[in-house]
């Protein structure tokens, strides 16, 4: 993939994070600069440079697609991370805030932003339909996370309760770990081998 792709050191505290977006020896080349704060669910970009090469940093979460030479890429930056992507002249991007609250994106260029005759030409990589597939896999994916975070809180709580495993087997199944989904549910059952929903759920 021609574009470049590095993860940004980053220093955080309670007061938040910190990082640097462009290092200095290449700050004299760029010739615009702008910020872009997004809500969650936006898209930015579905387009590509004819001229400049554009350098944009991100704070996750968001989802980045690239396209070259009609092959597309995706990228995912996950929340508390910081990245940063070099994205030739005539590679198509967009990039998309998967998380519950506004993030932010740095965007530098080699060429000067001219209003009447802008370095942009559209290219959908993401529309309203490929958001909403998007969006149901990423609220899929949150709805296991915070399942499992729930249900081991439960487990902690009430360690001979064998619905608690047996949920925790279901969750496993459903993301392919078939060797701690069967684990889980042999624990259900030798803690309720006469419970008929344990039994048939085996």
């Amino acid at each position: 993939m021609k574009v470049k792709i590095y993860p940004l050191k980053t220093h955080t505290d309670p007061r938040g994070i910190v990082f640097e977006p462009i290092e200095q020896e290449s700050i004299s080349a760029q010739q615009n600069c702008h910020v872009v704060i997004s809500k969650p669910g936006i898209i930015r970009g579905n387009h590509y440079h004819l001229h400049g090469t554009e350098t944009i940093v991100v704070a996750g979460p968001a989802l980045l697609k690239f396209k070259e030479e009609n092959e597309v890429y995706d990228f995912e930056v996950q929340s508390g991370q910081v990245y940063q992507f070099v994205i030739p002249p005539k590679v198509s991007h967009a990039i998309k805030n998967i998380g519950g609250k506004d993030n932010i994106l740095i965007a530098f260029n080699t060429v000067p932003h001219d209003p009447k005759k802008p370095d942009v030409i559209t290219d959908i990589l993401m529309d309203f339909a490929t958001q909403s597939v998007y969006e149901a896999y990423y609220a899929l994916r949150e709805w296991m996370r915070k399942g499992f975070e729930l249900t081991e809180k439960a487990v902690e709580l009430e360690p001979e309760e064998p619905g608690e495993y047996q949920m925790l087997g279901m969750l496993n199944l459903s993301r392919g770990d078939y060797d701690s989904a069967i684990a889980f549910r042999e624990k259900a059952l030798k803690l309720a081998p006469n419970d008929f929903v344990v039994v048939f759920l085996q």
